[in-house]
């Protein structure tokens, strides 16, 4: 219950609603709506990168009980969070019985861990479909380990961050089974490539092909190496600079203590070929290290003995303190978009256009924290109420303009943007304060 509660609790206030997730919630709701099964999900904002929909069916079966309200998609995040959770519970109990108390606390407020099961984004299931494959892998059997190979396949397939991981552990694979029993490599890495290869046909069937040829082609290495590799992983995993410092001399301690054993520095293969692509990526943020998070808890979870023991405990037992503080954060602190707010101000002015049947409305952001003054994802929601407003091109032609803010009416008169410039002199017909929020909507009539 206490997982349960620590990936569910508060949802609508704090789920993360950027265009990305309104845009997906669309497009669930088409494919919901018109029956339709397609491989093509979610695609970068520059248009670079197609992803598989296999988000959108992961989290349509909650955003169809939840009837389409924007928290419905985090809703299946989180399931998949706490199913994630679960399965990495059981690998430690299998392997390490001694802490798997202490282990489910860590679990429980881990922070990586608990915002990707809070936050319905594509690269944030590959928590679950790692661990699935992990659990597999942990049988040993041929047919589990094709199995375990199609998961971790499954894991790139949902986002390509999780190739460059899950290519080091076929490495790991190999090594390990090369003369135990070849079967078993080869049954893994059929399981692997199988999810590649519904890229690879649909792009042989659709040239120029939309999955495996861009991300080829997708370029966003850099000429100089970037060297903050190792601060910003174990920043995601500890958060604050001078937790780093100590979560990095601990690590390092048992490291040492350890010595050269394959069987613990094993996972440190994936996390290596990681960030030795890293190096090269320019724009590098926290959550590209997702999947070596995964093994990271594989290796520090290990079973050991003695002095390695010890400090084994007092690493796990730091990492927990250092992440409750954010993950409480997480879980209680409203964000300043979240779902609730956006579905009440998309409700008022659904509302608003139907009663006063009007037929030039068109809608902007503007005077708060959102900068995207188009309102592309309140625009996603009105769609999605089946309500037509004039497209962000047509604001010299809309007579009249639905403003989102947590401004007050005389700034957003002086606001120089192109849409207040034309509404500017226009009438204030009606504001609508957001209970709970410090969200207004205001409607300014041309006449």
């Amino acid at each position: 219950m206490v997982l349960v509660f620590s990936r569910f609790y508060n949802l609508e206030r704090t789920a993360k609603i950027n265009r990305d997730e309104a845009a997906d919630l669309m497009k669930i709701h088409q494919y919901w709506v018109e029956k339709k099964i397609s491989l093509i999900g979610p695609i970068s904002e520059d248009g670079n990168m197609v992803y598989s929909a296999l988000t959108y069916y992961l989290v349509m079966p909650f955003a169809v009980l939840g009837n389409f309200k924007a928290v419905s998609p985090a809703w299946g995040a989180a399931f998949w969070g706490v199913v994630a959770v679960v399965l990495l519970l059981l690998i430690i109990n299998k392997r390490n019985k001694k802490i798997v108390g202490l282990v489910f606390i860590l679990l429980l407020v881990l922070f990586p861990l608990v915002e990707t099961g809070r936050w319905c984004w594509n690269p944030n299931f590959i928590p679950f479909w790692l661990a699935l494959g992990f659990y597999l892998y942990g049988f040993d059997r041929r047919m589990t380990m094709l199995l375990s190979g199609l998961a971790m396949g499954m894991a790139v397939h949902h986002h390509y961050l999780g190739l460059i991981p899950v290519v080091g552990w076929g490495l790991v694979t190999i090594i390990d089974y090369w003369k135990k029993d070849k079967i078993k490599i080869i049954f893994f890495a059929a399981g692997a490539i199988l999810p590649l290869l519904v890229f690879a046909a649909f792009d042989l069937t659709h040239p120029p092909g939309l999955f495996i040829t861009r991300a080829m082609y997708f370029n966003r290495t850099q000429k100089s190496l970037n060297l903050s590799v190792l601060e910003i992983f174990m920043s995601y995993l500890f958060r604050d600079e001078w937790a780093v410092y100590i979560g990095g001399f601990l690590c390092g301690l048992l490291l040492f203590i350890d010595g050269i054993k394959w069987e613990k520095l094993k996972y440190f293969l994936p996390i290596l070929l990681q960030s030795i692509v890293n190096l090269f990526i320019g724009d590098l943020q926290a959550h590209y290290f997702i999947a070596s998070v995964i093994f990271y808890l594989l290796w520090l979870l290990a079973p050991r003995k003695k002095s390695a023991e010890l400090t084994q405990i007092v690493l796990i037992i730091f990492l927990i303190i250092v992440n409750i503080a954010p993950t409480l954060s997480k879980i209680f602190v409203t964000q300043y978009d979240n779902a609730y707010m956006i579905d009440k101000i998309a409700n008022v002015i659904t509302d608003d256009i139907r009663s006063g049947q009007l037929i030039n409305a068109n809608v902007a952001v503007l005077q708060s924290e959102d900068i995207n003054s188009i309102g592309l994802k309140y625009r996603d929601m009105l769609r999605l109420r089946n309500q037509k407003i004039l497209s962000q091109d047509e604001y010299g032609i809309s007579d009249n303009l639905y403003v989102i803010s947590t401004g007050d009416e005389a700034s957003l008169r002086n606001d120089p943007s192109t849409q207040m410039q034309i509404f500017k002199n226009g009438v204030l017909k009606n504001k609508w304060e957001i209970q709970g929020t410090n969200w207004i909507v205001y409607r300014f009539d041309r006449y």
